[in-house]
């Protein structure tokens, strides 16, 4: 079996040392960094406090080698980057590949309009396989942790079972099919979960202040920012309630997720997670102390491709987001873009997020025969 996995950052490293091991597999990473990777991966297994090399792995950046033929492509590209890659993939695939997403999340199923038409099979993890880090770019990364099972969801729908038996064995973890992609799309993960610590971190930030420390994200969480979680979290469940005729029990509350019904109940849980111990909240040194790092994902990626999703499919549905609102406005205002208008409508900055409306539809009508 031909897999290509695309992009060679910490997860597409990790996937690829993995996959490399599975009985059958043929492994290409394609990186525009190829150069730099070696052929032979190092990992760091620290839940089992072990480290072990990986197979074989083709490395390219060449996509004809690394995507004709290939059976699955799985992709980690940031979500701002993944409707390029649908463009330069397409000539290179076949109706008898599966192109997914980890995760899959991020408006994907928009971005490859073009491949679905094409009779391609479109997958997407609801979340990602490991909790992973580059310890030496190309070279060795560390596994954190592995999730004990990962739900995937496809287009066409049908196709999430047979996936699940390909996918299961290479990845040696348990792979349980969703009724729909759109599970997928709404599930609240890093959307929800990342912009809501950022804004209660730094609601109250102007320009020209700095901190004096750089807080944990998760061992300091607080019970302001599991308010805020709880708040948008509520919301997107009551958006999936007004959506009939979609089976969107996957769309699990993160209450449930983390077991946790109440903010105080939930600080405590996030705090605890060995896995998520050490990670720091992503700011930069100025002469005056820390401050926000605009650039970083939990920005760029989490609130235009994450929560600016959620805000469109629920404009399309008339369900109320005040929670959310606070979120995205204040980020709206600190980056000076505009996806969505207070009024309700679009903005001038639509084109750069992942929400529906970027993509013509109107009516949730029209979006949900997308599923």
């Amino acid at each position: 079996m031909k897999i290509a996995v695309v992009g060679g950052g910490n997860l597409g490293t990790l996937i690829s040392a993995n996959l490399s091991l599975a009985d059958g597999a043929a492994v290409t990473l394609l990186t525009r960094k190829s150069g730099i990777f070696s052929n032979v991966l190092r990992v760091v297994d620290e839940e089992r406090g072990s480290s072990y090399d990986s197979g074989q792995i083709a490395v390219t950046d060449d996509y004809s080698q690394a995507l004709t033929g290939a059976d699955i492509v799985l992709c980690t590209l940031p979500s701002f980057l993944r409707g390029a890659f649908a463009k330069k993939a397409e000539p290179y695939l076949s109706p008898q590949s599966a192109v997914g997403f980890v995760p899959g999340s991020g408006g994907v199923e928009f971005a490859c309009a073009d491949l679905i038409r094409k009779g391609i099979t479109v997958f997407g993890m609801q979340r990602v396989p490991y909790i992973c880090r580059t310890l030496e770019y190309g070279k060795t990364c560390l596994c954190k942790s592995s999730k004990e099972q990962v739900f995937i969801g496809s287009i066409p729908g049908e196709k999430a079972l047979e996936l699940c038996g390909l996918l299961e064995p290479l990845f040696g973890i348990d792979m349980i099919p969703l009724r729909n992609y759109l599970t997928v799309t709404l599930t609240p993960s890093n959307p929800i979960l990342h912009t809501s610590r950022m804004y209660s971190l730094f609601k109250d930030y102007s320009a020209g202040s700095a901190y004096e420390r750089i807080p944990l994200f998760y061992h300091d969480w607080d019970d302001d920012s599991s308010r805020t979680l709880l708040g948008c979290d509520g919301e997107l469940q009551a958006l999936c309630e007004k959506i009939e005729g979609m089976d969107l029990s996957g769309v699990v509350p993160l209450s449930v997720h983390y077991e946790s019904g109440s903010a105080e109940a939930l600080t405590a849980k996030l705090r605890g997670i060995a896995a998520f111990s050490g990670i720091g909240t992503p700011m930069v040194r100025e002469s005056g102390g820390y401050v926000p790092d605009w650039d970083s994902r939990y920005f760029t990626e989490d609130y235009p491709y994450g929560l600016a999703i959620i805000k469109g499919f629920s404009l399309l549905a008339g369900c109320p987001t005040p929670h959310i609102d606070a979120s995205l406005f204040w980020y709206q205002n600190m980056s000076g873009k505009t996806y969505f208008s207070s009024g309700g409508g679009t903005g001038r900055d639509l084109p750069q997020c992942g929400a529906p409306q970027r993509y013509g539809f109107r009516s949730l009508e029209e979006v949900l025969a997308l599923y």
